[in-house]
C-alpha cells in the first residue's frame, strides 16, 4: 500500500529527529529474519540509546540531505533495509548488532556512516568494531596489562625485603 505524501512527510520527520539525536548510523539487511526476533534486536538497543527502523531508502536520503549529510542511502543494498540510529558510543551498538547478526544467518550488517566525522563504514569495519568486548571490559584489559609490571615490582621488593631481613 502506497503512503500518502503527509505520511512520507511525517516519515521523514521522525527520521530527521532521529538524525539530530544520532552520531552514527548502522545498516543491516534484515529480509527472511522474524519479527519476534528483530523486536529482541529492538529493545537490546533500546537499552543503549540506539533505536532500529524501517525507513524507506529515498525517504532516508531526504531527510539526510535536510540535515546537510552528503551521503547516499541507495549504496548499501538493492533492498530495504534496517537502519539503526545510534546516539550513544558506536562500539556500543555494533556489538549487540554483531552478536544478533551471528546468531541469525539472515540478518546481514551492510555498514555504517559516522555522521560527526562523515566517514562511511564497509561491514568489514562495523562486524570488526563489533567483535571488540564491552568498554568496560576493555578499560580493564588495558589496566590490567599497567598494572600487572607494578605488581611483578612490588612482588620483587617483597621477596627482597623477606630475605635481607632473615
Amino acid at each position: 500500500m502506497a503512503k500518502t505524501k503527509a505520511q512520507k512527510k511525517e516519515i521523514i520527520s521522525e527520521a530527521s529527529d532521529e538524525l539530530a539525536k544520532s552520531k552514527a548510523l548502522l545498516f543491516a539487511d534484515f529480509n527472511g529474519v522474524p519479527v519476534s526476533d528483530l523486536s529482541v534486536l529492538r529493545k537490546s538497543l533500546r537499552e543503549i540509546s540506539a533505536k532500529m527502523t524501517i525507513v524507506k531508502k529515498r525517504l532516508l536520503n531526504v531527510a539526510l540531505k535536510q540535515k546537510g549529510v552528503s551521503f547516499d542511502a541507495q549504496e548499501f543494498a538493492p533492498a530495504q533495509l534496517a537502519t539503526i540510529f545510534v546516539s550513544g558510543d558506536f562500539s556500543e551498538a555494533a556489538g549487540p548488532v554483531y552478536r544478533f547478526a551471528k546468531a541469525n544467518d539472515k540478518f546481514r550488517i551492510l555498514g555504517g556512516f559516522d555522521l560527526e566525522k562523515g566517514v562511511t563504514m564497509t561491514d568489514v569495519e562495523v562486524n570488526a568494531i563489533g567483535q571488540l568486548p564491552p568498554r568496560p571490559v576493555l578499560l580493564a584489559q588495558v589496566l590490567g596489562t599497567m598494572v600487572a609490571p607494578l605488581r611483578a615490582f612490588m612482588y620483587l621488593v617483597q621477596e627482597k625485603g623477606k630475605r635481607s631481613s632473615s
